[in-house]
Order: structure tokens, then C-alpha cells, then sequence
């Protein structure tokens, strides 16, 4: 609602100009009147609340054109859009009025609704003009500030651009007396489950986590920065005054924190970790605090999610490491898998053990799985196999390790992927090429009586589902869900000519609802089950 301010030194011309137009329905509502312009220069001055003026010209201690004049001069962040009264002898004022900025003007000879409320309106759709452009405007200048940052704190800023920080820096921080910053990074916590679960969803919910975020620092009162990485990762720059003890700002930021993941988790069922980083004095210091707060906020790896890492609490586990011997002999453990030696095992779990165990730079600990999945990779080519055998999608297994969150996940997937390797390597050629769909089908044969999907089928025989989906359609000529579906209907047509009930026969073949089954077998026989059974009975009785 649009807030309207009525200046004339006229009593009943401002009362008229009340009565006459339902400012409700108008989506207005008159906040003030004034008999100067003086009183309402004041108030604009203060108060900066006042969205339309409607506004005589001749009035005693400061009349509409000096009015007009002050706030076309003025650097106001929000200046109010006017509307002159005028006489008809008035013509050059009005003039002068519209050069300043006035968007229409008021006969005050013809102060009728008829008159009034079309200029009204006018105005109030000029205001939704203008409150349209300048929220395009703000967007505009946030997106801006959040490259700016974004690239800065990625490296990727230009020197040149220096100038640019500055700006920023101060348009954000003026009159708030902030020159302490505290830098932080959300982390989405995505178990594996959620992962995989999340494949063919969208992912609008964590699009809202953003504005989630938004309204919970808004409610602190404390200057800030939210830079969004991407729907995972949003950082945080905390503007803070320098008269505040470290920890009354370790107090302050531990509640908001523990309100941000209530709020998060009561909106979008999911967890954060958060890293807080050391207190900083100058913007130039903000890459290496979010290096920190990251690197922090990574230590998820190894201690869970849901939880908020402090520098002065986890410096000793951040700090800088010795290298590292690969956890993995590979000069053992891999003649070991290449001739089928069962000692691989022992030996691939003592580097599991030993990566348990440490708690390093995330980046230095993925890099020991990716060297060993690479080295499994080229043992694959020397055998003419690959990978594409065992996993779905087009990244390779050392490429998704960075996607794991949690060290168990990724152990737990790493021992699957590695021991389905081993399979592959020691399974005959003439195995893998010729009896693959032959395996597929004498599962399915045996499973076919309750609910199965591909992928019980592609894990029976140690493939990917688009490589057995692909290898039982060429084999077959029918689609996976095609061959069980035929299976299903043989059996049912034994079963109800045999004199089955039809809910009985729905669950004997592994549908568990019957109103299912009937579509399924009358799109496949052309017949009901029970016009099935009925046209047998008849047939042989």
C-alpha cells in the first residue's frame, strides 16, 4: 500500500481531498498532512517515508516549487513521486512544477472523484513502475556485488577491480561503524542415499535455502554479505563493530546458527555444516578466511553432519601437514587383484584402516582413493574392459569421489566399486559376452513372483543397469519391465485356469494391486481375468 502525504494550507481543501477518493481500494492510505512545505521537507528528511505528495503551490514558510526544488536536489535514497494542486491562473507554476519532477497535477476548481481518482491512479501505476525498475535495479546490484565477491574469493578478480572491493565494501558498511568481518561457509550436507535419491528430482528445494538463509541473518540486525556458490555452498561475510569481545560475536553466531538449522531443517528436511573462520580487519584478508572457513566446514568428512567448526576450537586439524605415504602399496595390491591373489583384500582394507584414522586437508585424502581407481582403471584397459561394465553415467569412479560428503559413504561405495572390479577382471570373456543376459533372465525366472527392479538384477550379475539394459534388449528384442511383464502373464493364465481367485493370482505374481493386475493382463490378453478364466471353463468344460 502506497503511503500518501497531503500538503496545502487550506484546511478543507486537504479534508476534501480525504474524503473524496477510498484510498483503500486504491491501494493507498493517507499517512500525514501538512499546512508548508517546511514541515514535510523536515519529515522527508527524517523519516524518507512518504511515497506520493499531493501538494499545493502557494504556501507560506516554504511553498511547492521550493519543495519541488529541494527534492530535486536532494541525494535521497527514496524520493516521493508528486502531484501539484493548482488554480487555473497557475499554468506557469504547473510548468515550472512538471521541469522539477511533478508527474501530474489537481484543479483545485474541480476537486470531484470523477477528476481526482483517474490522476490518482495514474500515479500509482507510475509508482509500480518505478518500484518494478528498482527492484530490478537492486537484483542487478546484488548479483554484481555477489560476482564481485564471488571471484574475489575464488581468485578470480582482476587487480584492476581492487577499486571495485572498495566500493562495495563501503556502500555496505556506511554509518554502521562495522570494520571487524567474520567469514563463514554453509555446507548442504547430501548423504550418499540422498544422493542417489535425488538423481531424477528436482532440485528446487535447495533453491529456497538461499532465501532461507536470508531471512535469519535479517533478523540479527548485523551487516551482511550472502555470496550463493552454487545450490550447495553459500558463503557469509558478518560485519561486526570492533568494541564487541570475541566471544560475545562466538555467543551471538552459535545462536544464530542454532536458529538457521532449525529453520532449515523444519522448510527443507535437510542438515548444514558450517565453518567459522578467525576474525579479519581488512577485506583483503577475506580469501584467506574462506579458505579457512571451507577447509573447516570440509572436516564433515570425517566427523558427520550437522555440525558447526570454529578456527579456535580446530586449528591443530587445519594446520599445515607433512605429506602423507599413500595408504595403498600399489605395487602389491594390484598384481594381487590382476592374478585373482585373495590376499588383495587384506591388502585393500589396511589402506582403508589407515584412512580411517586420519583426519587431513580434504583435497590431500581424496586424492589417495583417485590415485588407486585411476590405477584400477588402467588394469581394466590392459584386459580390454572399462568401467562403463560396472557404473552408471559418463564421469569415471575417480571423478565421483568428489562427490561424497562423508567418509562412510564413500568407503562403502569405494568397497562395492573396487569388488566389482575384481569380479569383472576374473570372470571369462566368454562369460561376460555370452551368458550376461542369460543370468539376468534365470534371476528374474526366480524372482519374477514379488516386486523387482533392474537394479537386483544388474547387482545378481555385477553390471550397470544401462549396460544390462542395453545388452537384454539386443539379446531379448524386449525391454527389461517388457520380459517380466510376459512372464507375469503366463503365470497368471496358469494359476487362474487352474481356478485361482483373481486377488490371489494378483499377489502370487508379485502385483499387490489387483485393480493393477486386471489393467496389465486385459491390455496384454485382451481379456479380464475373469473373462479369462470364464472363456477357459467354457472352452474345456
Amino acid at each position: 500500500m502506497y503511503r500518501v502525504f497531503i500538503v496545502d494550507d487550506e484546511p478543507l481543501i486537504r479534508l476534501a481531498i480525504q474524503q473524496i477518493v477510498p484510498w483503500a481500494e486504491e491501494d493507498c492510505a493517507v499517512i500525514g498532512e501538512a499546512a508548508n512545505g517546511q514541515e514535510v521537507w523536515e519529515r522527508i528528511c527524517t523519516k524518507q517515508d512518504i511515497d506520493l505528495l499531493i501538494l499545493d503551490i502557494h504556501m507560506p514558510k516554504m511553498d511547492g516549487i521550493t519543495l519541488l526544488t529541494c527534492l530535486k536536489e536532494a541525494d535521497l535514497k527514496r524520493k516521493p513521486v508528486c502531484i501539484v494542486l493548482s488554480a487555473f491562473s497557475d499554468y506557469e507554476y504547473v510548468r515550472h512544477a512538471f521541469l522539477l519532477g511533478a508527474v501530474d497535477y489537481i484543479v483545485k476548481s474541480d476537486l470531484s472523484p470523477e477528476h481526482v481518482i483517474p490522476v490518482l491512479r495514474k500515479t500509482v501505476e507510475l509508482l509500480q513502475d518505478r518500484e518494478h525498475d528498482a527492484q530490478i535495479d537492486d537484483e542487478a546490484a546484488s548479483l554484481k556485488a555477489n560476482n564481485l565477491l564471488r571471484e574475489y574469493l575464488l581468485h578470480k578478480q582482476p587487480n584492476h577491480q581492487t577499486i571495485d572491493m572498495t566500493s562495495l565494501l563501503a556502500s555496505r558498511l556506511q554509518g554502521t561503524g562495522a570494520n571487524q568481518q567474520l567469514v563463514f561457509v554453509v555446507l548442504v550436507d547430501r548423504t550418499r542415499d540422498m544422493v542417489e535419491a535425488e538423481k531424477d528430482v528436482s532440485q528446487h528445494k535447495y533453491e529456497y535455502l538461499y532465501t532461507t538463509i536470508s531471512q535469519v541473518l535479517q533478523r540479527e540486525n548485523i551487516p551482511y554479505e550472502l555470496v550463493p556458490f552454487n545450490l550447495y555452498e553459500y558463503v557469509v561475510l558478518f560485519f561486526f563493530e570492533n568494541a564487541n569481545s570475541y566471544l560475545y560475536l562466538r555467543n551471538r553466531v552459535a545462536e544464530l546458527f542454532i536458529y538457521l538449522r532449525s529453520n532449515i531443517k523444519n522448510y527443507l528436511d535437510c542438515s548444514v555444516s558450517i565453518g567459522v573462520s578467525d576474525i579479519c580487519m581488512d577485506w583483503k584478508e577475506w580469501r584467506l578466511r574462506y579458505a579457512q572457513s571451507r577447509q573447516l566446514a570440509e572436516m564433515r568428512f570425517y566427523e558427520g553432519p550437522g555440525r558447526t567448526f570454529y578456527y579456535d576450537l580446530n586449528r591443530p586439524q587445519i594446520a599445515t601437514e607433512p605429506d602423507m605415504p599413500n595408504p595403498w602399496d600399489l605395487t602389491q595390491l594390484l598384481p594381487y587383484i590382476e592374478h585373482g591373489d585373495e590376499r588383495w583384500e587384506a591388502a585393500f582394507y589396511q589402506g582403508l584402516e589407515i584412512l580411517e584414522l586420519e583426519k587431513r586437508t580434504l583435497g590431500k585424502t581424496l586424492r589417495f582413493y583417485q590415485h588407486l581407481l585411476r590405477e584400477l582403471g588402467a588394469l581394466l584397459v590392459v584386459k580390454e574392459l572399462d568401467w562403463r561394465h560396472l557404473l552408471e553415467g559418463d564421469k569415471l569412479p575417480y571423478e565421483l569421489v568428489e562427490q561424497f560428503d562423508f567418509k562412510k559413504d564413500l568407503h562403502d561405495w569405494l568397497i562395492d566399486t573396487v569388488h566389482k572390479a575384481v569380479v569383472l577382471l576374473h570372470t571369462k570373456q566368454s562369460e561376460r559376452s555370452l551368458s550376461l543376459v542369460d543370468k539376468a533372465k534365470r534371476y528374474i525366472e526366480n524372482h519374477f513372483r514379488k516386486p523387482i527392479a533392474l537394479r537386483q538384477v544388474s547387482e545378481s550379475v555385477g553390471v550397470s543397469e544401462s549396460h544390462l539394459s542395453k545388452q537384454f534388449a539386443k539379446e531379448t528384442g524386449m525391454n527389461f519391465v517388457e520380459f517380466v511383464t510376459k512372464l507375469r502373464i503366463q503365470e497368471a493364465k496358469r494359476l487362474l485356469e487352474a481356478g485361482m481367485k483373481m486377488y490371489e493370482v494378483s499377489i502370487q505374481i508379485g502385483y499387490e494391486n489387483p485393480e493393477h493386475f486386471s489393467r496389465v493382463f486385459k491390455k496384454n490378453v485382451g481379456l479380464s481375468p475373469q473373462q479369462y478364466r470364464e472363456s477357459h471353463h467354457k472352452k474345456y468344460h
